[in-house]
């Protein structure tokens, strides 16, 4: 206990030695250990003071707090700040005279959880290589999660989908739940957008069956086009969070409004049938056309063909027979892959 309480007192070393050497007669073999021991708590300040430069530093130039457990060998990002917070305290009791790097103001009775964390700096804009970098990550995120579902994605699979190494995620998303609500969050505002511009583009003198029959080619085009997050967002959305989707379901309800718009008119020129709820429309229509999505790779049709046959499926049967404003697909929206 001596030696340990010896080693640990760091500046204190020479005169606890002296303290010895005067009160008790000390052989030359007791003072050359005390001597060795006073070496390594030296050498271990000094490592300890460079390892917590590098840490600094590595902050400092943008890297990631998981990125540094890695490199550590520790098995979390917590672990690493944790491990940050301790250098800091030991490098400051050994040299309490000197200012430590990186580190804000801490006073004599500062916890080990209270001792500031440096911060990375602003996010650089790498536009090339960034964007290229989370496009993968999020669609190596949706082919998982359409696999697996919520509960069976990991960081190491998304990893191992996108060819990066898991630490360097971080560089891009905050976490897994991150990259998964960025998914579905894509998967809802990108086909909202496609069909609100395409609708949006049609001539006044398009009706309102026009519209509707408009909105579902769109819908249908872009689930094609964004394929696996489409899918992913159609499978996982039910087994999220409750907070994920709450974060979500703001986006959903805008989109959802502009569907109830569309068939709400379609059923007001009478070219869908009143006696059936409005609500259940949308529904049927909208899941139908997201099912629909996946025969085409199966299929081998082109969109505009697609959208024909599903036209077909889903609006016959909601069709008012005979109506004057039969659902017709507008001259003017013929898409094609």
């Amino acid at each position: 206990m001596v030696l340990l309480s010896l080693v640990r007192t760091g500046p204190r070393v020479n005169a606890v030695l002296t303290h010895f050497c005067d009160n008790r007669p000390m052989s030359d073999a007791g003072k050359a250990v005390l001597d060795q021991l006073s070496q390594i708590f030296e050498r271990q300040t000094a490592i300890d003071r460079a390892e917590h430069a590098l840490i600094v530093s590595a902050r400092e130039n943008g890297t990631s707090w998981a990125e540094i457990a890695l490199a550590l060998g520790l098995g979390s990002r917590q672990a690493a700040e944790q491990r940050y917070r301790r250098l800091s305290g030991r490098v400051r009791a050994a040299h309490p005279e000197s200012p430590v790097s990186g580190q804000g103001a801490a006073d004599e009775h500062s916890t080990v959880d209270s001792v500031p964390l440096p911060s990375a700096p602003p996010q650089r804009q790498m536009v090339g290589q960034s964007s290229e970098t989370r496009r993968r990550l999020v669609d190596a995120t949706a082919e998982v999660l359409a696999e697996r579902g919520y509960a069976s994605t990991r960081i190491s699979d998304i990893a191992t989908r996108a060819g990066v190494r898991p630490g360097s995620i971080y560089h891009h998303f905050r976490s897994k739940d991150h990259l998964v609500e960025e998914v579905v969050r894509l998967a809802v505002l990108a086909a909202h957008r496609r069909v609100a511009t395409t609708v949006a583009a049609l001539p006044a003198s398009a009706t309102a069956g026009n519209r509707l029959a408009t909105a579902m080619t769109a819908h249908l085009q872009v689930n094609i086009e964004m394929g696996v997050v489409a899918r992913a967002h159609a499978h996982a959305f039910g087994q999220l969070p409750t907070a994920m989707k709450k974060r979500i379901r703001p986006h959903r309800r805008r989109y959802g409004a502009l569907w109830a718009e569309l068939v709400d008119a379609a059923i007001s020129d009478g070219s869908l049938r009143g006696d059936i709820d409005g609500y259940l429309i949308r529904l049927f229509v909208v899941n139908s056309v997201e099912a629909a999505a996946f025969w085409a790779w199966r299929t081998h049709r082109t969109t505009s063909e697609l959208a024909d046959t599903v036209l077909r499926l889903v609006l016959e049967g909601a069709a008012l027979s005979g109506a004057p404003g039969k659902v017709t697909r507008h001259a003017g929206s013929d898409h094609r892959r």
